[in-house]
């Protein structure tokens, strides 16, 4: 199950604790296994996910990988009309890349965050 960590905030996935508070196992946002001496009761908050749900980090994921082509388009077109872009070598496929599709996909997020508040 995914439970909210309270003290972090962090998203974890929840694979075992015991009933009477004495430990929890899970899966942290990196994948890392720990087991904690600690009560789910006490130090998480489940997170009840129905069909409705969203994911905001898969979507995340998917808007950034789908506008990594577009970015990599924009670049090649500046790049061809002379642009300097400081960092940026032969083949325009860097961090900045990835940061400008990242960024793409958080601005569209909270456009749509807004309107569902709304």
């Amino acid at each position: 199950m995914k439970a909210r960590a309270k003290r972090t905030g962090e998203i974890v996935d929840i694979e075992r604790y015991g009933a009477d508070g004495s430990y929890t196992v899970f899966r942290n946002s990196d994948g890392e296994l720990k087991n904690l001496p600690v009560s789910f009761y006490d130090n998480f908050e489940e997170i009840v996910e129905t069909k409705d749900t969203i994911n905001w980090e898969q979507r995340r994921y998917e808007i950034a990988k789908e506008m990594m082509p577009q970015v990599l388009h924009e670049l090649t077109l500046a790049l061809q009309a002379g642009a300097k872009v400081e960092g940026i070598g032969v083949i325009p496929a860097t961090e900045a890349t990835a940061e400008r599709a990242v960024w793409y996909a958080d601005a569209l997020i909270a456009e749509l965050k807004k309107g569902k508040e709304k």
